[in-house]
C-alpha cells in the first residue's frame, strides 16, 4: 500500500501513465504490427531490419541527446521530442520509400528515447530511493499493460477500417498524446530535481 499511496500523490506519475495507455493503445500497438507487417509485404524483411537499425541509430543518438540536454522541465521538453515518434506509422501510411522509411525511424527512434529518459530520470529523482521500487513496479505495469492490447486490437480494426487509415489514426494519436502530456500542469511543470 505504501508504493501506490506515493505513485497516487504524484499527479505528474500517474498522468503519464495514464496517457500512456492511451498512446499504447492506438499508437504503438498498431504500428508494431500494421506498420512492421506493411513493411514486409511492400519491400521485404531486410528493408526491415534496415529501418530497424535506422531506429537503433536513433535510439542511440536520442539517449545522447539526454544525457547532454539538461531541460529544466524534463517532461514538458520529452513530450516535445515524443512528436516525432509520429513520422513511423505516417512514413508507413504515406508509402515512403525505404530510405524515407529509415530517416523516419531513425528521428522517431530519437525522440521516443529522449522522452523515456527524460521520464525515467524524473521517476528516479522525484521518488525517494527506499520507495523507488515500489513506486515503480505501478508505473511498469501501467506503461506496458495496454500495449498487448493496442497490438491484438490492431488486426481487427485493420480488417474494419484498412491498414493505411489505421495507420494515419496512429500517427495522429502521437500528437493527441503529446498534447495531452503537455496539458497537464503537473507534468509539463515539473522541474529538474537539481533546479
Amino acid at each position: 500500500m505504501v508504493g501506490w499511496r506515493e505513485f497516487r500523490s504524484r499527479t505528474w506519475l500517474w498522468g503519464v501513465i495514464v496517457i500512456w495507455c492511451a498512446l499504447q493503445v492506438t499508437a504503438s500497438g498498431p504500428t508494431l504490427t500494421l506498420g512492421h507487417s506493411t513493411i514486409v509485404a511492400q519491400y521485404g524483411a531486410s528493408t526491415l531490419g534496415l529501418v530497424m537499425s535506422a531506429m537503433g541509430v536513433g535510439n542511440l543518438l536520442g539517449g545522447l541527446a539526454a544525457m547532454t540536454i539538461k531541460p529544466g522541465r524534463p517532461l514538458r521538453a520529452g513530450a516535445i521530442t515524443l512528436t516525432c515518434y509520429t513520422l513511423m506509422p505516417l512514413g508507413v501510411a504515406l508509402g515512403w520509400p525505404p530510405t524515407a522509411l529509415a530517416a523516419c525511424y531513425a528521428i522517431a527512434g530519437m525522440g521516443a528515447t529522449f522522452w523515456v529518459v527524460m521520464f525515467n530520470t524524473a521517476v528516479q529523482t522525484h521518488v525517494p530511493q527506499e520507495l523507488l521500487g515500489r513506486v515503480h513496479a505501478y508505473d511498469a505495469a501501467g506503461s506496458l499493460v495496454m500495449k498487448p492490447v493496442g497490438q491484438a486490437l490492431a488486426g481487427p480494426l485493420a480488417l474494419l477500417l484498412g491498414t493505411v487509415p489505421l495507420l494515419f489514426v496512429a500517427s495522429a494519436m502521437v500528437l493527441v498524446v503529446c498534447c495531452l502530456l503537455l496539458a497537464v500542469p503537473a507534468i509539463r511543470g515539473l522541474a529538474r530535481a537539481d533546479s
